[in-house]
């Protein structure tokens, strides 16, 4: 159980992974603990950011061994649609949260076109969900929707997912060239070599993003502009509800 400090108040963090979020709300004066059910994560939360109160459990079973944990913010990014009972789930944020206290969480979009997340399917997502479905679930359970948002696909955005897609065929390994260029020809310091070898490859990088565009520019912006007039461009939610006593 995370300890009593001052601060601007306690976060719990479900689906905490490495901890770098936490580690962000700490800085930042917030009280944070997180739970995740992967060991390498959990360990990585304790051993580089310092999180101390970061256990490996599910979220049902911390609350029913927490009952003394009170949070006023517990946050779950891109957890929701990976879990098979949003009721029991609900309810276990609903023990370890403060009265009218509140929740922050991250999604899918399920009106996106299906090519920008082909992977937002079973196994790997058992639910989808758009603003009037989460509405509906949390207003159920007991909390009050106070801000939702679609986050919407953007022409660079389609871009990097062409360059993902077909890029390997367009490549010229001009990165990796570079180091082995300025790791056999650099006679000088180990930090003038890392040093032209940073300025390199950021000219490399700059030159590849300007590639990207010349050769996916347009089809993105085509591509971009029909999923505009389709109302496809949603790729993620977010929403920050209350907890309605």
């Amino acid at each position: 159980m995370i300890e009593k400090e001052k601060g601007i108040g306690k976060l719990f963090d479900v689906g905490c992974g490495s901890g770098n979020f936490l580690a962000f709300a700490k800085g930042r004066g917030w009280q944070v603990a997180g739970i995740d059910f992967d060991a390498s994560a959990v360990r990585a939360a304790r051993e580089t950011f310092g999180i101390a109160w970061v256990e490996q459990v599910d979220l049902v079973n911390y609350a029913n061994s927490h009952p003394e944990a009170k949070f006023d913010l517990i946050t779950f990014f891109d957890v929701f649609e990976h879990i098979d009972n949003q009721a029991e789930f609900l309810t276990a944020i609903k023990k370890i949260l403060k009265p009218k206290s509140f929740i922050a969480m991250s999604m899918p979009h399920r009106r996106g076109a299906r090519w920008l997340m082909p992977y937002d399917l079973p196994p790997r997502h058992l639910t989808r969900w758009d603003e009037a479905a989460l509405i509906g679930i949390l207003t159920r359970y007991g909390f009050r929707p106070i801000y939702l948002k679609a986050i919407k696909a953007s022409p660079n955005y389609i871009v990097l997912k062409l360059r993902f897609k077909y890029g390997r065929y367009l490549s010229f390994n001009l990165v990796n060239r570079v180091k082995q260029s300025v790791q056999v020809k650099s006679t000088k310091s180990q930090i003038t070599t890392e040093h032209r070898l940073f300025g390199k490859v950021r000219l490399i990088s700059t030159l590849a993003k300007i590639k990207d565009w010349l050769t996916f520019g347009l089809p993105a912006l085509l591509i971009w502009l029909w999923f505009l007039v389709t109302n496809r461009l949603a790729v993620g939610l977010v929403a920050v509800a209350q907890k309605h006593d």
